[in-house]
């Protein structure tokens, strides 16, 4: 995702560092998908190599196999070590490629930790006029992170995308680590939440309460639900009024008559003719 040029300019590291991360990751998807290649050509190369007694393509697609792997662990310790390096900004220019690290498939398990960290520091920053830098995708996940299933329930849930970043949050971070970023998804939601977020936070503060950090987390969710319906209240309430103003615009402009039989415009500004007897004096 490119940066977003409108959003504030904290710290001048931030931006090289979200666009060699992006490069980085490229890299990382590529060295992926050759192991994975590579390891499917081994075990057709040891077939062959079984058949024609011929251990060479064998040993060569091994090298190469390890090749990537090795290609694949450089990039993603590279990746990780911006992640940390961003995180420590907390700068909210980097929230939206936080996000994509979920999506990232190649991501190793260790990236959700700075991940977390840095989304934890820099959503509470999050105000109204940047509520453009997230698409639906993120709000959807964040959405999703914000309903709570302990680990036990997860368990017995299917592996849609639903429950999918749930299950990476429980096994690749600290409970400390969930909470402070479900804390900071609640005071986003404030300035970019919409209709659909008003219905998660209901659904979530109804919900029974096993924990003092989930009753923490549903007082919160209370108070960012009270804002943000006042939010969305004041922006409809807007939108009416443009409406209305633009269907009746036409009318506002129009020029004001009396009585049906009055003169109009076109008629008090014609030429007056001189009648006979004035030409005649």
């Amino acid at each position: 995702m490119p940066v977003r040029s409108h959003l504030p300019q904290d710290n001048p590291q931030v931006p090289p560092l979200l666009k060699k991360l992006e490069r980085l990751r490229g890299n990382t998807r590529s060295a992926h998908y050759g192991v994975i290649t590579g390891t499917v050509v081994v075990f057709v190369s040891i077939g062959f190599s079984v058949a024609w007694k011929s251990p060479f393509p064998t040993i060569a697609t091994i090298v190469q196999l390890l090749c990537a792997m090795i290609k694949w662990n450089v990039c993603s310790d590279k990746e990780v070590n911006i992640l940390k390096e961003l995180a420590s900004f907390g700068d909210i220019r980097s929230i939206p490629i936080f996000l994509d690290t979920f999506f990232h498939t190649d991501a190793p398990a260790y990236a959700y930790l700075p991940t977390v960290m840095g989304l934890s520091r820099a959503l509470p920053k999050v105000k109204a006029d940047e509520v453009s830098s997230f698409n639906k995708r993120h709000i959807d996940l964040l959405h999703s992170i914000i309903v709570y299933y302990s680990p036990n329930q997860l368990n017995s849930l299917d592996n849609s995308f639903k429950f999918k970043h749930q299950r990476k949050l429980h096994q690749h971070l600290p409970p400390e680590a969930c909470y402070a970023l479900r804390e900071g998804i609640l005071k986003a939601f404030v300035h970019i939440g919409n209709e659909e977020t008003a219905h998660v936070l209901t659904h979530f503060i109804q919900e029974d309460s096993d924990s003092k950090g989930k009753t923490d987390l549903q007082e919160l969710a209370r108070i960012s639900l009270l804002k943000l319906q006042e939010r969305l209240d004041r922006e409809n309430e807007a939108t009416t009024l443009l409406r209305a103003s633009s269907e009746n615009g036409d009318s506002l402009l129009r020029p004001v008559y009396g009585h049906h039989n009055e003169e109009r415009p076109e008629t008090l500004l014609r030429a007056v003719t001189p009648n006979r007897e004035d030409k005649e004096a």
